[in-house]
């Protein structure tokens, strides 16, 4: 699949396909939306159908961490454990704050 899709639904965001953006600048518009939400309240990341996603992307979903902490707000990531990039990538922020929170699925 080429390109992504980002759907919202209250404080779920669910991402699919393949996130290549250019920069960490570039994913600033796409996830918007959950940077509003989890400044709110507790929000929810589904990611196990995103394929891919490139540095630039980990780095996003990692300052969505630091944001959730920072209003003391719960974030869950969704993954897959059968997208290696995920586990291996997705593993470690459980240790950026006690509000995050990885289900695997």
């Amino acid at each position: 699949m080429c390109g992504y899709e980002i759907t919202l639904e209250g404080n779920i965001m669910v991402i699919s396909g393949r996130m290549r953006l250019s920069s960490p600048t570039a994913y600033n518009e796409p996830f918007k939306l959950a940077f509003e939400g989890i400044a709110k309240s507790d929000f929810i990341v589904d990611l196990r159908k995103l394929d891919y996603l490139n540095s630039s992307g980990i780095s996003v979903i990692a300052r969505l961490a630091l944001v959730a902490n920072n209003n003391a707000n719960y974030i869950t990531f969704i993954i897959s454990d059968t997208i290696p990039w995920q586990n291996k990538a997705m593993s470690s922020f459980k240790y950026l704050s006690s509000y995050v929170k990885i289900s695997y699925n």
